[in-house]
């Protein structure tokens, strides 16, 4: 894994602590903190280098195009009481994400960077966030 993707990973699944996102570790799904992950949820050794351990973990998430109608109306409202802005199509804004936001789409585990289509996380299978 480059040293890019790995930061970019990291800086992903920071933002995703609040909302329990979960990971596949040696083939099996875990909860970022379950057992397993005690020791990856330290990813960044004294040097401030990055920990390798990342390199063998990925996310689960869902990709932008798993957005049902619900969670549609869910981010238009909350958009237009928040942000002032107006639209379905501002979800693939990407640009105006405001923190409202950007914690909307980190709670629903939308992967809003595209870390699925780089090989840096796995798509969520169908239910996998539904408590």
């Amino acid at each position: 894994m480059r040293e890019e993707d790995k930061e970019l990973l990291l800086k992903d699944l920071c933002a995703r602590l609040p909302y329990d996102v979960k990971m596949e570790y040696c083939g099996k799904a875990y909860s970022i903190f379950s057992r397993p992950f005690k020791s990856v949820i330290c990813l960044i050794n004294g040097a401030g280098q990055v920990s390798t351990s990342l390199s063998k973990c990925k996310p689960y998430l869902r990709p932008m195009s798993d957005i049902t109608t619900d969670e549609k109306m869910e981010w238009f409202n909350m958009r237009q009481n928040h942000c002032g802005m107006s639209g379905f199509n501002a979800i693939q804004e990407r640009a105006d994400f405001t923190s409202e936001s950007l914690d909307w789409l980190n709670e629903h585990h939308f992967d809003y960077r595209g870390l699925i289509e780089k090989g840096l996380a796995l798509e969520a299978p169908e239910g996998m966030y539904n408590n």
